[in-house]
């Protein structure tokens, strides 16, 4: 048992735990690790729970198999599920089966999410560029305010996305907004704002690295002149004549 709950333990270290504000993101990680194991279908509710064998005349018979071998990659799933979550939201457990406890999640995620329909408009038309984070990581923010939004059957284009992305970048990106306008509508698309400005980014970022040679300043007669003067000042060969 021990050992069992060391591996889901270690199984589940990179999945952020969903506290209640990061449902889409724990469930991507969820999903990615379910995906090794046949429980993806049974947390997804897609396979079922087999019924109870009966005989002709109704009566459960002892051919429990189906039942069994359904219930072990459940546990897993369960156990999964448990293991990234806090505290807090393990208290909304009362449930049976690892598709329960997920419905169970994303039932009050939704509910709470849309109380707060208004909020997460006007955070995403008011989300600006976060200096402290890279490219990706603005762009992953913006993300999850669409897949919110969505979520909730808003709707929500992938035009108003990628303007919105670019409309926030900063000044040392003014030249790739430039250029983006250029490409056709059809071809604006997420894919290529992600790769187009991941692009750009290692190219500053490598300039960034560059340390400049600065030329020496070229001595122009005028400035040799000046500097001859100095020195005679200095020497005293323009000194005022003594006064008596």
């Amino acid at each position: 048992m021990a050992s069992q709950n060391n591996n889901v333990l270690r199984n589940t270290a990179h999945i952020p735990k969903f506290d209640g504000s990061n449902f889409h993101t724990w469930k991507f990680g969820l999903i990615l690790l379910l995906r090794n194991h046949v429980s993806q279908q049974i947390v997804l509710d897609i396979e079922k729970l087999p019924a109870e064998p009966k005989n002709a005349k109704g009566i459960v018979t002892n051919n429990a198999m189906p039942i069994k071998t359904w219930h072990q990659p459940d546990t897993l799933a369960s156990n999964y599920i448990y293991a990234t979550v806090t505290d807090k939201m393990r208290e909304y457990f009362n449930c049976e089966t690892s598709a329960a406890m997920r419905i169970r999640l994303s039932t009050r995620f939704t509910f709470r999410t849309m109380a707060n329909k208004g909020q997460l408009w006007s955070q995403f038309y008011e989300y600006q560029f976060n200096q402290s984070h890279d490219i990706l990581a603005n762009i992953t923010s913006v993300e999850n305010l669409v897949l919110q939004l969505k979520d909730l059957e808003e709707t929500i284009t992938e035009v108003q996305t990628t303007n919105k992305i670019v409309s926030i970048l900063p000044s040392q990106f003014q030249h790739f907004r430039v250029v983006w306008d250029t490409y056709k509508k059809s071809e604006q698309t997420m894919e290529l704002l992600t790769l187009r400005l991941l692009a750009e980014e290692r190219r500053m970022d490598a300039v960034k690295r560059e340390i400049p040679r600065e030329p020496s300043p070229k001595r122009t007669s005028k400035s040799v002149e000046a500097l001859a003067v100095m020195n005679q000042y200095r020497r005293g060969s323009y000194r005022v004549g003594r006064h008596n």
